[in-house]
């Protein structure tokens, strides 16, 4: 059976035409008296002409008004509405955009599906996919104070991955007025798994046109010191004589209120007088409004970002600092905070503090996604300098690829081509149990784990093997280990599974190894993925099962009630590593860092002598010798811009640097705990480098003692220099 539909029905008006069509030709061929010189008879002849005339014209008709005809049975649609909910977005947009919503829903079949996903500068799952949705109001309550349609559209993404069977579509409703993510890249890549994209533009908050209090401007010091005095203006305008109420907030905390009549011309100044205490970032934020209304009425806003600087400030990180460097640096003027990851900062403001973040060997796997993206961007927006170091938790083995901080690096972690790539073996050991059929922001663990699998099937190689046992209460293997990545094979076999039944590990774990013994790849490895707890039975056999096996294992836990520390126990047996997720919505990220690190051989150990290809202010004043022997390095790529400034001798990168937006980063991939650099630390120059090094790296605040800053009045402006000495104090010429 077949159905007819069209995607411009509102053309099909024009076939009322057809008639006067009809009429007009038929009265211009009784006119004009002559008859066809044709073998068929002249009325013949009229009659097919003006047939052929009125199937054109119909035709036409229909190919402007996009007619669709399917035979057979259509398949069900699958479509997620993603709903702009952040503060640009008018609130007569909002609820124009949820009017919108329920008609579209209310014109889909019976058995096609619908979800919704709210989102601002995070993303939630306001409906899952189902059949008849009814959308009174969006309850979700993302963070409005930015916009990351990025996010919005990977969570409908992930949704429409559990449809591959279905019509597929994301609907975005936003403004477009996106803060962070890259919302092209990933409409890219949902376009690339078959799944289209609309868009339905919404007013920001501001255009309708009401009028209003305007802020003009906010004007202050972009750099003060620590406790220094400084105002900031703020320039208004509306209707003359008009009360207007100015609130000023700092970094999200309420500081201020004050009040002006503005003047015959509708203009007026307000001045906020402050000082900071805490060094870094802030924020300043302004809401004017008219007095007696509520500031949401007839209100504006305006800010201003102001850096505060005393000493230098390094955050060095790393489970075992380097108690030598952080000495050096102390002795030459730098306030230095030596953390371990567990204590590194969270968010994009509490790193602002520091001039300088050192990662020491410190795994991505100790740091969330949230932090390294906020990490990137206070080096990319706010000048902040980065430093990494090598070891066996940084660079590619320590799981960097395809990570933020891998973007802000000099280097990037794929490795040049040298020999022939080792051929790999991988079996997959999935957890079906009951649990991972239980919804972690609707939807469910399993259905994430199958998106994860699908993103690691693109990052192997036809010279890989992969294999896939799904487990509940025994082992099923679903995907034998065979040589090549099959996608289309891999999505049939994991597609159907469904979860239920209890959690049995070790037979899983034994069937994997018995076909990785088997296989003749040069490097075998098992990735299992589980939210469950182990038999208490089995977990002693599962332990000497992995010790000393040449097989290696990595484990990724799923949920909060997930046993952390036998999986831990595990890997570090089996020499692999370890991933936790709260609710396996980064499993694909997961994934493809673990992929990395699979077909990578990163680290390389033989004594060398360094080489100094370019000159550069982080490598002045060393000396005229050769550069001191190292024997170890972590192995990267140079990115095409990057400044190459030490090589090994097969020209592999020790130190390269470059310029990542408004900040600098530095890659030195040989170590600072003295594993591979011993000669180096004993080196007379060693502490002269360090220092250019980070100071190469820092903000570069300049050291300047006068301060001037511009006081307008009303008939003319003032120049008022403010001076202070290297300690801060102010100095007086009289």
């Amino acid at each position: 059976m077949g159905f007819v539909r069209f995607t411009h029905p509102g053309y099909l008006w024009l076939l009322v035409l057809i008639p006067l069509l009809i009429y007009v030709v038929s009265r211009r061929g009784g006119r004009s008296g002559q008859r066809p010189r044709s073998a068929w008879g002249g009325k013949d002849r009229s009659k097919l002409v003006l047939s052929f005339r009125l199937a054109a014209a119909i035709l036409l008709i229909f190919a402007v008004s996009g007619i669709q005809v399917a035979l057979g049975r259509r398949a069900a649609a699958a479509v997620v509405f993603v709903v702009d909910r952040s503060a640009s977005v008018a609130a007569a947009e909002k609820a124009a955009a949820l009017e919108l919503l329920n008609r579209a829903v209310a014109g889909l079949d019976r058995q096609d599906e619908a979800g919704v996903v709210a989102f601002a500068k995070n993303s939630l799952i306001e409906q899952p996919l189902k059949h008849n949705l009814e959308l009174s109001e969006i309850q979700s309550t993302p963070s409005v104070t930015g916009t990351n349609i990025e996010q919005g559209l990977r969570q409908a993404r992930t949704m429409l991955a559990a449809r591959p069977e279905s019509w597929r579509r994301i609907v975005l409703l936003s403004d477009g007025n996106q803060t962070s993510g890259d919302a092209l890249r990933e409409a890219a890549a949902a376009a690339a798994q078959g799944i289209a994209v609309d868009v339905v533009p919404l007013r920001a908050e501001g255009e309708s046109g009401s009028p209003k209090v305007r802020v003009e401007e906010v004007s202050g010091p972009d750099r003060v010191r620590l406790g220094e005095p400084f105002d900031l203006r703020v320039s208004l305008s509306d209707a003359a004589g008009s009360s207007v109420v100015v609130k000023l907030s700092r970094d999200g905390a309420a500081q201020q209120e004050s009040g002006v009549t503005l003047s015959p011309k509708g203009t007026g100044i307000i001045m906020f007088p402050d000082r900071l205490t805490r060094p870094g970032f802030h924020e300043y934020r302004i809401a004017a409004g008219r007095a007696g209304k509520a500031l949401a009425e007839e209100s504006d806003e305006g800010g201003h970002v102001v850096y505060a600087y005393g000493k230098p400030r390094v955050l060095h990180i790393a489970e075992v600092p380097a108690a030598m460097l952080d000495e050096i640096l102390r002795q030459h003027g730098f306030e230095v905070n030596a953390v371990t990851p567990r204590n590194a900062p969270l968010t994009t403001l509490e790193w602002s503090p520091y001039d300088v973040t050192i990662l020491d060997n410190t795994p991505a796997g100790s740091l969330s996604g949230e932090q390294m993206q906020a990490l990137a961007e206070h080096v990319e927006r706010y000048a902040g300098g980065l430093i990494m170091t090598g070891g066996a938790g940084s660079f590619g083995p320590g799981g960097y690829a395809g990570t933020p901080v891998e973007k802000a690096l000099p280097v990037e972690m794929a490795l040049r081509k040298r020999e022939k790539k080792p051929a790999l073996a991988v079996v997959l050991v999935l957890d079906k149990s009951g649990s991972m059929g239980i919804a972690e922001q609707k939807v469910s663990k399993l259905d994430m784990a199958k998106d994860a699998v699908l993103r690691l099937s693109e990052l192997l190689t036809p010279e890989d093997s992969f294999g896939i046992i799904a487990f509940d209460r025994s082992p099923n293997e679903i995907l034998p280990l065979q040589l090549g990545v099959d996608r289309g094979r891999m999505e049939a076999a994991i597609r159907p599974l469904t979860a239920g039944g209890g959690t049995a590990i070790l037979p899983a774990v034994e069937m994997a190894y018995q076909r990785l013994q088997a296989s003749t790849a040069e490097k075998k490895h098992i990735l299992l993925l589980t939210d469950g707890q182990a038999d208490p039975a089995e977990r002693k056999r599962l332990q000497d099962r992995v010790a000393g096996a040449t097989v290696v294992l990595s484990a990724v836990g799923v949920g909060g009630d997930v046993d952390r520390d036998f999986l831990q126990q595990l890997a570090t047996a089996a020499h692999g590593r370890i991933y936790f997720t709260a609710t396996g919505m980064d499993l694909p990220d997961i994934f493809k860092r673990e992929a990395s690190l699979m077909a990578g051989d990163w680290i390389v150990e033989r004594a060398f002598r360094p080489r100094q290809p370019a000159a550069h202010e982080m490598l002045r004043n060393l000396g005229a010798g050769e550069l001191p022997e190292l024997t170890g390095y972590i192995a990267t790529t140079p990115k095409k811009l990057s400044e190459v400034l030490i090589t090994a001798d097969n020209d592999d990168p020790i130190l390269a640097c470059w310029r990542f937006g408004l900040g600098k980063t530095v890659a030195f991939t040989s170590d600072l705990a003295g594993s591979w650099t011993r000669r180096l630390i004993e080196w007379q120059y060693f502490s002269r480098m360090w220092l250019q090094v980070v100071r190469w790296a820092g903000r570069g605040i300049p050291d300047e003692n006068l301060h001037p800053q511009v006081v307008m009045g009303d008939e003319a402006a003032t120049l008022v220099v403010d001076a202070y000495d290297n300690s801060g104090r102010f100095i007086d010429f009289w």
